[in-house]
């Protein structure tokens, strides 16, 4: 019970957090680092990809599922 009220309370502190970063963000527009960006979505593809690659030898109905999943 104490550790489900403090990740609650560590979860509603975060998002006041969060909240409050993308409303002065919102205020303030600021340049979007597209390079850095465009990096980390071909590392998340690449390993999805690489992830797919392995799922596609299962032929149970669970590893059919989630290789439709990553795909």
């Amino acid at each position: 019970l104490l550790g489900a009220v403090f990740l609650s309370g560590v979860l509603t502190v975060s998002s006041v957090v969060v909240i409050y970063e993308a409303s002065l963000r919102i205020m303030h527009p600021q340049p979007v680092l597209a390079g850095g960006v465009l990096i980390l979505a071909v590392i998340g593809i690449a390993i999805n990809g690489l992830a797919a690659l392995r799922l596609t030898r299962g032929h149970s109905l669970n590893g059919r599922a989630v290789f439709l999943h990553m795909m």
